[in-house]
């Protein structure tokens, strides 16, 4: 495609929807300066990647009884399952 920046009409439609827009390059014509040639990229940032997967497959969800809530239901991070290992520091 080539284009003529001398003859450029002006239109009064200052926006373009996103699936209209493209990233292209102009590229000047080495025959006629008037004229440039119009290069279509494809954006850097744009992999083909394989579709998401069914991401609630993965999710587990985690029930709170009443030993690891207490009244407020707020959670408890206290472990008593493992031994718990004290650090000397002098603050």
């Amino acid at each position: 495609m080539l284009a003529n920046f001398k003859d450029v009409r002006r239109h009064n439609e200052p926006y373009i929807l996103a699936s209209q827009a493209m990233q292209v390059f102009y590229v000047e014509d080495p025959n006629d300066c008037d004229w440039h040639v119009i290069i279509t990229t494809d954006a850097r940032a744009k992999y083909n990647m394989q579709p998401m997967a069914d991401v609630d497959t993965y999710l587990q969800s985690y029930i709170c009884n009443s030993e690891d809530c207490n009244e407020h239901e707020e959670v408890v991070w206290v472990r008593d399952d493992i031994a718990g290992v004290e650090i000397e520091s002098d603050l």
